[in-house]
């Protein structure tokens, strides 16, 4: 894992951060990979997000975040991307 936040001009604040997870599975997939079930499942995984954030008062901020994650596996049912944006409104007491 690895991140950073850098402040920048007008109080806003962006926020990025990588993940890489490498596991292999003790155990055989019960999902055919290629015809063939019983193959032992090894899957890695890339995750990106990146935020920025700003205050509008002491305990309301508005964001927008960006999510990114690439699962790579070698069983079919497993490997997928998905990407995730959105703005949110967050008050904090």
């Amino acid at each position: 894992s690895a991140g950073l936040g850098v402040k920048l001009p007008w109080k806003v604040l962006l926020t990025a951060g990588y993940r890489f997870v490498h596991r292999d599975f003790r155990h055989d997939s019960l999902f055919a990979t290629g015809g063939d079930i019983g193959t032992q499942r090894r899957d890695r995984i890339n995750q990106v997000e990146v935020e920025l954030a700003r205050p509008i008062t002491d305990h309301l901020e508005v964001s927008l975040l960006a999510w990114v994650a690439d699962h790579d596996s070698n069983v079919a049912a497993f490997d997928y991307d998905r990407v995730i944006g959105g703005s949110y409104l967050t008050y904090r007491f």
